[in-house]
């Protein structure tokens, strides 16, 4: 299992949006948003059991997939405050590069849709379940 650091630098080597190591299998995505965490859920609910991941942007709403996936440790480039929360409490190692508010849409003129739609949700099953609805 690689370790955040290579994980990191194969992030930005690789020009990924996100990583995740568990055991001997690597998961990649060029993908913005949290897409790739939806996607390989849906094949394996617990593909990232015990793994690490690598991620440019972790905002609440990926914080919680990550933890319903079982992830151990975390590097996020870019991390929510609301995000590092769901992390301390679900006992997840994190890094990141840069701690802010809440994460902003892609047009940069308010919140992320996502992160809002689980603003008031701590479990992460639910989570899964109206961040799949979402992302179809």
């Amino acid at each position: 299992m690689e370790e955040i650091k290579t994980l990191r630098e194969r992030l930005e080597k690789e020009h990924l949006t996100c990583i995740v190591s568990r055991e001997d299998t690597l998961y990649r995505s060029q993908a913005r948003g949290i897409r790739p965490l939806v996607t390989w859920l849906r094949e394996d609910p617990h593909f990232c059991r015990g793994g690490r991941a690598a991620d440019r942007v972790i905002g609440k709403a990926a914080a919680l997939l990550f933890v319903y996936g079982g992830i151990r440790a975390v590097y996020a480039g870019v991390l929510s405050e609301l995000a590092l929360a769901v992390f301390q409490k679900a006992g997840v190692e994190v890094e990141y590069g840069r701690l802010v508010p809440f994460i902003v849409n892609r047009d940069r003129t308010g919140r992320c849709p996502m992160e809002t739609l689980v603003a008031g949700v701590d479990d992460p099953a639910e989570a899964f379940a109206i961040l799949g609805q979402a992302v179809k």
